[in-house]
């Protein structure tokens, strides 16, 4: 199971509470991969890329309002993403910075994000 960071009551599913920092975040379990029904998109037009810094905002202070409403968005769209409205792309750059992230339970979970990408980014000299 994947640990999503939110708020469980957005999402349906039933939390463990988690300190990070001087905020407190809630997280709840996504299947993997391989325990979804994977119906493949093929358009383009479905293709999201969510940066480090996306993966991460949940983590930061859920008091000041950019950062909660940010927060919302990404949740919401890795919602969609599991509900197959829209395809999740990684990248080699995510993986080098989130290999920089000192949280290692952070690190762990945006890494599991990985498994249910549908593109993997291999650096190129196109790119």
């Amino acid at each position: 199971m994947l640990l999503l960071p939110c708020a469980p009551e957005r999402l349906g599913a039933v939390a463990d509470r988690h300190h990070y920092g001087n905020s407190v975040s809630d997280t709840f379990a996504l299947p993997l991969k391989s325990e979804l029904n994977c119906n493949i998109l093929t358009s383009m037009e479905n293709r999201l890329y969510l940066d480090n810094c996306c993966f991460n905002r949940p983590y930061d202070d859920q008091s000041i309002l950019k950062n909660y409403l940010e927060a919302e968005a990404k949740v919401y769209i890795q919602k969609e993403i599991l509900n197959k409205k829209y395809e999740l792309a990684w990248s080699y750059m995510m993986d080098y910075e989130v290999s920089f992230n000192p949280f290692t339970d952070r690190k762990i979970q945006i890494m599991k994000w990985k498994n249910l990408a549908i593109a993997d980014i291999d650096e190129s000299g196109e790119v």
